[in-house]
C-alpha cells in the first residue's frame, strides 16, 4: 500500500485523527457529544489496527481535489467516471 507523505511531523495516526475530527466538528457545527466522540475513536482505532491509514488519507486527497475542482463525483455500478 502507498504511503501518505507527511512533512509537518505528524504521524499518521495523528494526522488522520485531527482531519477527522476537524471535518465531525464542522458536520455539527462545533458542538460534539460524547457518543459522536467515542463512536468516531473506536472507527479510528479500526482504521488504524487495518492499517489503512495511508489510505483515508489518499482517498481524502482526492476528494477534496474533486470537490475543488468540480469534478463529477459519483460511482456508477462500482465503477468510477470523471
Amino acid at each position: 500500500m502507498p504511503v501518505y507523505p507527511l512533512d509537518n511531523g505528524e504521524t499518521l495516526n495523528e494526522c488522520i485523527h485531527r482531519l477527522a475530527y476537524e471535518g465531525l466538528k464542522i458536520q455539527k457545527n462545533g458542538h460534539l457529544p460524547k457518543e459522536y466522540k467515542e463512536r468516531l475513536d473506536f472507527e479510528l482505532e479500526v482504521i488504524r489496527k487495518m492499517g489503512c491509514n495511508s489510505y483515508f488519507l489518499i482517498v481524502a486527497d482526492f476528494t477534496a481535489i474533486f470537490k475543488k475542482g468540480r469534478y463529477l463525483n459519483r460511482t456508477r455500478c462500482g465503477s468510477f467516471a470523471l
